[in-house]
């Protein structure tokens, strides 16, 4: 079955036999919700709500959204989840929506391909906690990750669950234990560690939130992962002439964004350029494809630059001694003083 096929026969299976618990990427299951909110997504008449069952849950989920006035129903009225585990890099985002939709809190937890489940939320749902028998964990602290970025010869330093420091972000590096086949993988994914310990439930075990990707890679949603190729291809295949680009994960209210800043040569027609390398990324990341297909997910931003922005960053940065490797900032994830000078919100 291709996804969507797979999603639909799901929902025909917990309509006739229930669902008591759902784990998934966060941004799919607020999708859901979405949907029956805007009306796409909900029940829609077919021989199979016929079945009996069918419509005995129907029937329910009917009188619990009139005792609630409202006119929509929402996912919390067909089901009584008893726990929802979700995760995804853009979570927390997602997580009042998901109760909204759900009507139960989420429980976060922490996941990968390579590294199975790592760590979880504790029942008063603050930091995460790590599983002490799925990998054996090291961690490469940020600054490591930097020296390594700027020099590819650094072997960058690393530490153990009892060396990290809360307030301090690290790469993941997984071994599997059970038999797995991964030995000191970089997982590729940042994490913060917000405390040593959980005092109000005496757990004496250090706790982290998911801070981001590694820089080189740009995550929308967890459905998408845009690598600095695939954006600049993207840009460079919309005919349109251009200095140089940025690209950075944005939110605008409750929704996940990449926005593309790029330095026009001549001149450009904003809408136009955004709708070619919209179109670009689709054909060539099929992932960022699904974003509209079949999330309806907007995900993209273009802003021009002030024509010599690049120029101008230059001059800056070897004002200020920069040496040759640092005068251009990172074409991904650039950070917050980088893009101010870059659009001329610096004062200069």
């Amino acid at each position: 079955m291709d996804f969507q096929t797979r999603i639909s026969e799901g929902f025909r299976l917990a309509l006739k036999e229930g669902m008591d618990t759902f784990n998934g990427v966060a941004s799919v299951l607020s999708r859901i919700g979405d949907q029956f909110v805007q009306g796409g997504g909900a029940v829609k008449p077919s021989p199979y709500l016929l079945h009996p069952m069918v419509v005995g849950r129907l029937l329910r989920a009917l009188f619990r959204c009139v005792l609630d006035g409202r006119r929509k129903l929402l996912p919390k009225d067909l089901w009584d989840v008893k726990c929802i585990a979700m995760g995804g890099t853009d979570t927390r985002l997602f997580m009042d929506k998901i109760q909204r939709y759900w009507g139960r809190a989420p429980v976060e937890t922490y996941a990968c391909t390579e590294g199975g489940l790592i760590a979880a939320q504790l029942w008063n749902a603050k930091g995460l906690v790590f599983y002490p028998d799925t990998d054996f964990l090291e961690f490469i602290p940020e600054d490591e990750l930097a020296k390594n970025a700027a020099d590819p010869a650094h072997k960058p330093r690393s530490v153990l669950l009892d060396e990290v420091e809360p307030g301090k972000r690290y790469e993941v590096v997984v071994t599997n234990l059970r038999g797995g086949a991964m030995v000191r993988y970089h997982v590729g994914d940042i994490i913060e560690i917000t405390a040593l310990e959980d005092a109000e439930l005496g757990v004496k075990l250090p706790q982290m939130v998911f801070y981001s990707r590694v820089n080189d890679i740009i995550d929308i949603a967890g459905i998408a992962r845009l690598t600095e190729q695939t954006i600049w291809q993207a840009i460079a295949e919309s005919g349109y002439s251009y200095s140089d680009w940025v690209a950075r994960k944005e939110y605008e209210d409750s929704q996940v964004l990449l926005h593309v800043y790029v330095e026009p040569k001549g001149s450009v027609d904003t809408a136009d350029l955004r709708e070619r390398v919209h179109r670009n990324l689709q054909r060539l990341n099929h992932d960022y494809a699904d974003l509209e297909s079949i999330w309806h997910m907007d995900a993209l931003r273009v802003t021009l630059l002030p024509v010599g922005a690049y120029q101008r960053y230059y001059e800056a940065r070897q004002r200020e001694g920069a040496d040759l490797a640092h005068l251009k900032p990172p074409h991904m994830s650039p950070s917050d003083r980088a893009l101010d000078q870059l659009m001329g919100r610096d004062g200069h």
